[in-house]
């Protein structure tokens, strides 16, 4: 998919800035490029979405769990 650098650049530091905020202590992400395709996977160890809201996380305009969950 074609894609500007500083597009992708935002996307990235979004999928990333997310992750953060919601990780305990530790995020992953990976990168993987071929001729056709750019693939990237970011983990993290918080507590994730329920099971059955996963299929509704690509819903543009949907927003998940907006607050900062308090730590201890």
């Amino acid at each position: 998919m074609p894609i500007e650098a500083h597009d992708f650049s935002e996307i990235l530091g979004i999928v990333l800035d997310n992750a953060g905020k919601w990780a305990n202590r530790c995020v992953n992400c990976d990168i993987a490029a071929s001729a056709t395709t750019l693939t990237l996977t970011t983990d993290d160890d918080g507590f994730g979405v329920a099971e059955e809201d996963l299929s509704r996380l690509g819903e543009r305009g949907t927003r998940w769990m907006n607050a900062v969950p308090a730590t201890a």
